[in-house]
């Protein structure tokens, strides 16, 4: 008997997803649940041929921009202090 699921040819395996890789899923699933009518959507496609890209490339390119983002941020500070607790 085979496994319940079988991924497509093109999948990445697991051992080479990164997290530049989670990261750049979490900044594109946001951008594209974040679209609420026809105009956001315009929008997105006018900002795509500007940079020349398809807008499937430019919401990947943007969303491995966010992430890299995401990942220097890792290694500064936080902005922000602890919690004050209040008296």
């Amino acid at each position: 008997m085979g496994p319940f699921f079988t991924p497509p040819p093109y999948a990445i395996p697991m051992a080479k997803f990164t997290i530049r890789d989670h990261f750049a899923g979490l900044a594109m699933q946001g951008m594209l649940a974040s679209i609420e009518d026809q105009t956001q959507l315009d929008r997105l496609r006018d900002w795509a041929r500007k940079n020349n890209q398809t807008l499937a490339e430019f919401i990947a390119s943007d969303s491995y921009k966010q992430a890299d983002a995401m990942i220097a941020a890792r290694t500064q500070p936080a902005a922000y202090g602890p919690a004050k607790e209040s008296k």
